[in-house]
């Protein structure tokens, strides 16, 4: 190779340097965005809540939309049913995505409060009528099926290499963690709903460069 065949090479290179960098950064950047954009959805999903499960008769309403739900443990385990921002880190299904629902009791024991985003359980909205979840397109209600927020898939969509989670040693699961939110946007975590006193991080990485967002015990969510 001569050195002009050299630097015509070296041209390119920088050619493709130069605007994939902006790329990397604005995918990066719309990534962080999306992902708070929905903790904060989640919270104002629970802070207008007007659900009340005390008694049988609170039920019915959920119980027309969704046959199968168990009322009984509906009423004993209200606090399952938060609504939850839940962060997929395994690899089944689509990796490195979240959904934003509330989970439902049934009466089959393989499903009742089973703490992902499935058939009969309340999946969030957006302002399009597209399903705020990027966990399973196939075992999910039926308006959710090829009707999913692609952005939810931060991998997939946005290129997104790894997504870390640290928190309070109470919030571990595996493969998987989630923040719920209260009628007071107290937050909570773990798959049965505990207070935590330290807070909750969540990164994004993309070609070493980082974003994190952090979620206060008491609901507070910020750039960290």
């Amino acid at each position: 190779m001569n050195l002009l065949e050299l630097a015509f090479v070296l041209g390119i290179c920088a050619f493709f340097t130069l605007f994939s960098l902006p790329w990397q950064n604005q995918s990066l950047n719309l990534a962080h965005h999306t992902l708070a954009y929905h903790l904060q959805y989640a919270e104002i999903l629970a802070l207008s809540d007007d659900r009340e499960f005390l008694h049988i008769q609170d039920t019915q309403n959920l119980k027309r939309e969704f046959p199968s739900i168990n009322e009984s443990s509906l009423l004993k385990h209200t606090q399952n049913s938060f609504w939850q921002f839940q962060l997929h880190l395994g690899k089944i299904y689509s990796t490195s995505s979240y959904s934003v629902f509330s989970d439902t009791p049934r009466k089959s024991i393989s499903t009742n409060f089973d703490s992902r985003p499935m058939a009969a359980d309340v999946i969030a909205l957006d302002s399009f009528g597209r399903c705020v979840s990027g966990y399973n397109n196939t075992n999910t209600s039926a308006v959710c099926k090829n009707n999913t927020l692609l952005n939810t898939r931060l991998s997939e969509r946005l290129g997104l290499q790894s997504l870390q989670v640290v928190a309070p040693k109470v919030c571990s699961e595996r493969e998987t963690a989630r923040i719920y939110f209260d009628r007071f946007t107290r937050a909570f975590c773990s798959k049965i709903p505990l207070r935590f006193d330290e807070r909750f991080v969540i990164s994004l990485n993309k070609k070493q460069q980082k974003k994190s967002l952090c979620v206060l015990p008491q609901g507070k969510i910020t750039s960290c």
